[in-house]
């Protein structure tokens, strides 16, 4: 990963995503599928496979509403959800 941006994000989403999904999981049901959908992203910018790249922060985006933070989202849940437009933004 030689791109800044995508090292950031990856970053913090690495550190986070596990956290908010255990957390706010209950009440936000789509952070456990994207939980899963960041993992194989992960992987696929690992591998250089731009397409399941784009394909999984598509079904991302689809099931959080375009990113929409929820009214009870803490800092964590936000900066995860920044990191998902950062890369969304790299990979379009």
């Amino acid at each position: 990963m030689e791109n800044k941006n995508v090292s950031f994000a990856v970053d913090e989403l690495d550190v986070l995503m596990a956290k908010v999904a255990r957390v706010h999981g209950a009440s936000h049901p789509e952070l456990i599928e994207i939980k899963g959908l960041y993992e194989k992203i992960r992987e696929a910018i690992k591998n250089g496979d731009d397409e399941t790249v784009k394909s999984g922060l598509k079904k991302a985006a689809e099931l959080s509403d375009g990113f929409l933070l929820p009214e009870d989202a803490c800092t964590a849940y936000t900066r995860v959800y920044k990191a998902f437009k950062i890369l969304t933004e790299e990979y379009k």
